[in-house]
């Protein structure tokens, strides 16, 4: 056979696999060109699910406002919430409709699950309905408690819905995907704002001061929305999605996250503070839908630039597909050219051949059906640590340990350098023919610092995993096994106070007491230890964190502690770092209130953060003018139930400083401690200016 015609048969197959290549490209044209179709029905359809969560939120949220008023609620309220659930209804209804128009199929488990809610929410509405014609001391409790939990239950089966309705149409464009992500982040944003306006109207309403727990709740709302925008706020935008969402985004930034976040913060200090609330219920409700609907007209403007990417795909793919059909008969016409050519002159050279095969990266060889070996090109010589003068004419089987001889057609091989040293090599054999019969090539790559790293890899993997097993039980034995007996020796103790106590003495009293604050101290030690296990598990998302925003909202969560002890607090202009927003809160906090708390007695506390950039990281210190730390102990005091004084001289259970040094290596840092120059201590830690990668909860 000569080399012309292998040439020519080359050729041939290589235009049959055009031609079915271009065949393949029409018949994927088609698809997408539906699947694009479909997509723009599936972003209706999720339009509508969004536009009804919309107004089961605000039905939400203006119910809420309703229940809690002190009296009756009039016509024009009832009448309005009516209109809010027959519009919300009617949209999510209309987008099942569409369902089969759009040839997506129900899920019946989200059909279920909504379907319960769904007459959950019914229920409580014609209840509502009753109650809203009493005074607010008339209302049943239990219905004030069900009402926000109920409602949030639909609104979150109907974005789920959407969302898998979205996923089903996420292999047709990365604009959908883009839009999947967005969508779900924007409603995450809109539905926990709504959360927290529905919580804190019913606590204005009500006219009560906001309790440690709901502040706890509320930060968790905050906490959502600020996920939800750092995802949306940092999605790499093209150039059309940017002039077209720009100055959307730019009016969430300014009127929700500027505006409003001073009014939020002003009503949360009210709250704490026990002060009169500056607004009514019925304003900050108005107020806080108006910044609410900013993050939903983004929601609209998202849609509609997804519509228009849609319809603009669909042009694409019909513009492909005559580019297909053009291609095919270009493609014949250019096989039959090509034919006539190779006819004419010799594609390839050997001298083409030879540098190809001396200059290729991978081991090349080749032998014929004895197992003889024909050629050895540099690439195996630097492999086997042999010249290819000595193995040509020479078996296969000298470059492989004797167990492994008959394997050189696998595609992971052992082999055999000159020295006796076995390597791992990946190996893939091409069979051909010459004139003098069957030959193969074969070529090789030296895998040794795979293997051994994949082995680094999988070792650690397997610490990790031990790791993580043991963390598990421990956070499940100190949730159900220690917080329950705790709980009991608190209840118990607080019966004996109540029911008891006109009987005991004083000593008993005394000893009664103690056992009271134990248990107390207890709790509060197990719960710190909870929080203490689950840094490391957490999931985390990085972003761009601005540090004098956290610092501000650390003086305003310290606000009755620096009150109480007068402190001046001061700091350096604070960078923009890249790391986890609520981590690094935590820990600016709980290194301030430690400054704040360690002082001696009838000195004012004074305390200074400071910053240092450098090459790779920033450097941080938090100075103050306290008690100072003896430097036998500057190692242990990060260590969990490790304190230097006692609890009855100032509170804790001696786990801040250790959440602290965690938090700091979430962030590829670490945490340190020296004296002052002229007294106190500065706590020194340092932020890598490389984020870590987000990870998920363990």
């Amino acid at each position: 056979m000569t080399v012309k015609t292998i040439l020519l048969s080359v050729l041939a197959t290589l235009a049959a696999l055009l031609i079915l290549a271009l065949s393949v490209l029409l018949v994927q044209g088609v698809d997408r060109f539906q699947d694009a179709a479909r997509a723009e029905r599936s972003n209706q359809i999720t339009a509508s699910l969004l536009t009804a969560s919309g107004h089961w939120a605000e039905e939400r949220g203006f119910t809420n406002l309703a229940l809690n008023a002190p009296n009756a609620a009039g016509t024009d309220v009832i009448a309005h919430i009516h209109a809010l659930r027959t519009q919300a209804d009617a949209d999510y209804f209309a987008a099942l409709n569409r369902l089969p128009q759009a040839d997506i199929a129900a899920n019946p488990r989200f059909s279920q699950q909504f379907d319960a809610a769904y007459a959950r929410l019914k229920a409580l509405r014609a209840q509502v309905d009753q109650e809203l014609k009493l005074p607010r001391s008339a209302r049943d409790p239990a219905l004030l408690a069900a009402w926000f939990p109920a409602a949030s239950a639909v609104i979150e089966q109907s974005q789920l819905s959407g969302i898998h309705y979205s996923s089903q149409t996420l292999n047709t464009t990365s604009v959908i995907a883009k839009d999947a992500i967005v969508r779900h982040n924007l409603w995450m944003m809109s539905e926990y704002a709504g959360r927290e306006r529905g919580l804190l109207a019913g606590i204005i309403s009500a006219g009560r001061p906001i309790t440690p727990e709901q502040m706890n709740t509320l930060s968790e709302y905050r906490a959502h929305v600020q996920d939800g925008w750092n995802v949306v706020a940092h999605l790499q935008l093209r150039a059309d999605e940017q002039a077209m969402l720009s100055g959307q985004m730019a009016q969430v930034r300014t009127g929700f996250f500027e505006d409003y976040e001073t009014l939020r913060l002003r009503i949360l200090a009210q709250g704490r503070a026990g002060e009169a609330y500056s607004l009514t219920a019925q304003e900050w409700f108005d107020q806080s839908t108006a910044a609410i609907s900013l993050i939903l007209d983004l929601e609209k403007g998202n849609a509609l630039y997804v519509e228009s990417r849609v319809q603009q795909q669909k042009r694409s793919e019909a513009g492909l597909l005559a580019l297909c059909i053009f291609g095919l008969i270009a493609g014949v016409a250019a096989v039959a050219a090509a034919f006539w050519l190779v006819n004419r002159h010799v594609l390839y050279t050997m001298s083409n051949l030879n540098a190809i095969f001396d200059n290729a990266t991978d081991g090349l060889i080749t032998i014929d059906a004895r197992g003889t070996i024909k050629s050895f090109n540099p690439a195996c010589e630097a492999m086997f640590q042999r010249q290819a003068r000595d193995v040509r004419g020479q078996n296969i089987s000298i470059l492989m340990p004797e167990p492994f001889h008959g394997e050189h057609v696998a595609r992971e091989v052992t082999g055999l350098r000159k020295t006796g040293e076995v390597f791992p090599m990946e190996l893939s054999v091409t069979r051909f023919e010459l004139d003098d019969g069957v030959h193969f090539c074969g070529v090789l790559r030296d895998i040794t610092k795979a293997r051994m790293a994949e082995k680094d890899r999988q070792s650690l993997l397997e610490k990790l995993t031990e790791s993580n097993t043991e963390l598990e039980r421990f956070a499940y034995a100190a949730s159900h096994d220690m917080q329950e007996p705790i709980r009991m020796v608190m209840s118990f103790s607080q019966m004996v106070v109540q029911d008891y106590e006109a009987r005991l003495d004083d000593k008993g009293r005394e000893y009664l007491l103690v056992l009271s604050d134990s248990a107390h101290r207890l709790h509060t030690m197990v719960r710190e230890l909870l929080q203490y296990a689950r840094l490391g598990r957490e999931g985390l998302t990085y972003g761009e964190v601005d540090l004098s925003d956290q610092l501000d909202h650390v003086k305003v969560n310290l606000s009755e502690l620096i009150k109480d002890s007068g402190a001046l607090i001061s700091h350096d202009a604070m960078p923009h770092v890249r790391g986890n927003a609520v981590q690094l809160l935590r820990l600016l906090q709980n290194l301030i209130s430690n400054a704040i708390k360690y002082q001696p007695q009838g000195r004012r506390p004074q305390v200074h953060v400071t910053v240092e950039e450098r090459e790779s990281d920033w450097l941080f210190g938090v100075r103050d003018n306290g008690l100072g730390i003896d430097e036998a102990y500057r190692q242990v005091i990060f260590e969990p139930f490790k304190r230097l004084h006692t609890h009855a001289h100032i509170k804790g259970v001696g786990f801040g400083l250790s959440i602290c040094r965690k938090i700091v290596e979430n962030h590829d840092g670490r945490i340190w401690v020296e004296s002052a120059p002229d007294g106190g201590s500065i706590f020194y830690f340092t932020v890598s200016k490389i984020a870590p990668a987000n990870r998920p909860a363990g």
